[in-house]
């Protein structure tokens, strides 16, 4: 349960992150190379995310 927990989190986080276009990468079966401005984006919505759920 706690797998899927965490895939469900990281999917939100990337769909907010990256928007609708990280759909597609998302449900496919390939490597992503995701630039350091990129990540920082996504850790910070992450953190967002994390703070909307308090």
């Amino acid at each position: 349960m706690l797998e899927y927990q965490i895939a469900v989190l990281m999917e939100a986080i990337a769909q907010r992150a990256f928007g609708d276009e990280i759909e597609a990468v998302w449900n496919a079966d390939t490597d992503i190379e995701v630039g350091l401005a990129s990540l920082r984006y996504a850790l910070r919505e992450a953190f967002e995310c994390g703070r909307s759920v308090k």
